[in-house]
């Protein structure tokens, strides 16, 4: 029930209540009374004429005559001059001043605020004072709702998670980063060898490896981080129209909602990058490359002082069980995120040891218990010697020598067996090896030879020699293409795992394949527009295993570019099914061009 409800006063009529006789004798009370009866009137006929008509007349008179009650009655001495009323503290109190009552229409509060009462003698205020205190209210209401309205950008929740053995380098001061730690843009996260950290980037997450560095570029709708070094997976979960950006060298990897592990490593002249699209795909761009790593792709990048080159390959079954991929794919599934191309592999943890305090404890051996002595009979002596009781010589044993065990040298364990397989494809072979895992790890080395009888050695010796490309010492570059295999119809390969000392450490079985030559792309087409130029060209039909990626290049000076000799590389693309592709940012001039 509303507290103007008239049930609340049954038998009561819509009449203005007087205000008590006793005390119409003051004219400043008088005036109130009056004014309070015109804005009385005034209300009920503006309530009236739309239908809503509150506050109720009923009501209203009722706090009008509680307001009324409490005022004090004027003494009698009153008239003749000011009374002096006792104080605790031995100092005279002046009277209420009394003053006229405000306009009631000043005071128009729509929200109802808590007000806490004292008993007092009324003060009536002017009426400026509350038209200017409800101007000002209406002005702050205002303001908060433009503030409310207008969207502002959001940075995502920053801050680190599992941490060890990462230090934070802000503003040029270097401290220990721990779990926690709120984030900010420019920060930049160093992580020893052996250590790591997480980054929790709103729902996203980068995490990162031993010698790890990253700096927090940007962290609007477009999150951005420069991967400085070392080895980071990125899981990335962003809005529709959000972007995960980690910055590489001058290179660029875009992604929206996907997994990828991106590794940076020195090289001599240069940098290496490595990604593995994990989950959905991953763009590439930087100068004059642009290309899409589709789910379960890999993406190599060498960048050099005087050349670059990307290329892109399946993902060896063998790689996808680094312990480093394994143990993210972990936490993605604990997390309620997809694993891509990792799944299907065993991602369960190995078996945890009992610890000491499980142990079956072993039964100590309590020794036999001593038998009873038994009484010795009486002997009764005879009467003669017998000859059973006549003592013999017992006669001493000879002494054997020992045999000495015959000292075996432990044999030393063969080399472990990888598994290489050759793909034949248009201008050349394609080979694929699995990575070596043991210890002592010096370098991989692919061995061609037209015979099929290659032995497992290093150097190669006769007419067996090293695939061009094959040495190095990367363990997880597994992958090659030897475009040098010609004059005869069918080569042998074989692929070797090295230590420093050439001792061959693993070996692959011996594969062969036949070089084919190079496939046609057709006439390429060449369009000049004005916002651009258009390129098409005919689709390449050939296995999956054979394709990398196309790459236009082109020359100002040369009328037969090529890319394998240093022509300027304007498009990569790694659809095998693209017929074309469209560019706006090539320099303008005439130049010769060429698809491959």
């Amino acid at each position: 029930m509303r507290p103007d409800s008239t049930d609340r006063f049954p038998g009561r009529d819509d009449t203005v209540v007087p205000i008590d006789g006793a005390l119409t004798g003051d004219p400043e009370l008088t005036a109130l009374e009056a004014e309070l009866e015109r804005a009385g009137t005034r209300a009920r006929a503006a309530r009236a004429a739309d239908g809503r008509q509150r506050p109720a007349p009923v009501f209203a008179g009722a706090l009008r005559t509680r307001l009324v009650s409490q005022l004090p009655s004027v003494p009698a001495q009153a008239a003749a001059g000011p009374a002096t009323l006792p104080h605790p503290a031995g100092r005279p109190l002046r009277p209420p001043t009394w003053r006229p009552a405000p306009p009631t229409e000043a005071i128009h509060a729509a929200v109802a605020v808590p007000v806490r009462v004292a008993p007092r003698t009324p003060t009536i205020l002017p009426a400026p004072r509350w038209t200017a205190f409800a101007i000002a209210a209406a002005v702050i209401l205002a303001v908060v709702g433009i503030r409310g309205s207008v969207e502002l950008p959001v940075a995502p929740s920053t801050r680190a998670g599992d941490v060890a053995g990462a230090t934070l380098l802000r503003a040029g001061s270097t401290s220990a980063l721990g779990e926690g730690t709120a984030l900010r843009e420019g920060d930049e996260i160093d992580v020893a060898s052996g250590g790591h950290a997480t980054i929790h980037l709103g729902a996203s997450e980068a995490r990162l490896s031993g010698d790890a560095s990253v700096r927090i570029v940007s962290l609007t709708r477009e999150v951005v981080l420069d991967q400085l070094a070392g080895r980071a997976y990125h899981r990335v979960a962003v809005g529709a129209d959000e972007r995960y950006v980690v910055q590489t060298a001058g290179l660029s990897w875009t992604a929206q909602g996907t997994a990828f592990d991106l590794d940076r490593s020195r090289i001599d002249g240069g940098e290496r990058l490595e990604l593995l699209a994990v989950e959905h795909e991953v763009a590439l761009d930087g100068p004059g490359l642009h290309a899409t790593v589709a789910e379960g792709r890999r993406a190599i990048v060498l960048l050099a002082a005087l050349a670059s080159d990307v290329s892109l390959s399946g993902a060896d079954p063998a790689s996808l069980r680094d312990p480093w991929l394994l143990a993210n794919a972990r936490l993605d599934l604990a997390r309620g995120f997809g694993v891509g191309v990792l799944a299907g592999l065993d991602l369960a943890e190995g078996p945890t040891p009992t610890p000491p305090d499980a142990w079956t404890p072993v039964p100590t051996l309590e020794p036999p218990p001593s038998p009873e002595p038994v009484p010795n009979p009486d002997v009764t002596p005879s009467a003669a010697p017998s000859s059973e009781s006549t003592p013999q010589p017992t006669p001493r044993s000879t002494p054997r020598p020992t045999p000495k065990p015959t000292v075996r040298p432990t044999p030393t364990p063969g080399p472990v067996t990888l598994a290489l397989s050759v793909a034949s494809c248009s201008g050349g072979i394609v080979l694929d090896w699995s990575p070596y895992g043991g210890a002592r790890f010096s370098h991989y080395g692919v061995v061609r030879s037209s015979s099929p009888s290659i032995p497992v050695a290093w150097p190669p010796s006769g007419e067996a020699s090293v695939v061009a490309g094959t040495t190095t010492t990367d363990r997880s570059r597994t992958s090659a293409a030897d475009s040098g295999a010609d004059g005869a119809p069918t080569f042998y390969y074989r692929a070797l795992a090295v230590d420093a000392s050439n001792r061959v450490l693993g070996a692959s079985a011996v594969r062969s394949g036949s070089p084919q030559g190079v496939a046609s792309l057709g006439e390429l087409t060449v369009g000049a527009i004005d916002s651009g130029t258009s390129f098409g060209w005919t689709p390449l039909d050939t296995p999956a295993a054979c394709f990398s990626a196309y790459k236009l290049v082109y020359a100002a000076d040369d009328n037969s570019p090529s890319y394998l000799t240093g022509a300027t590389l304007a498009w990569a693309g790694s659809d095998p099914t693209a017929s074309g592709t469209f560019l706006t940012d090539l320099p303008s001039g005439t130049y010769w061009f060429r698809v491959q």
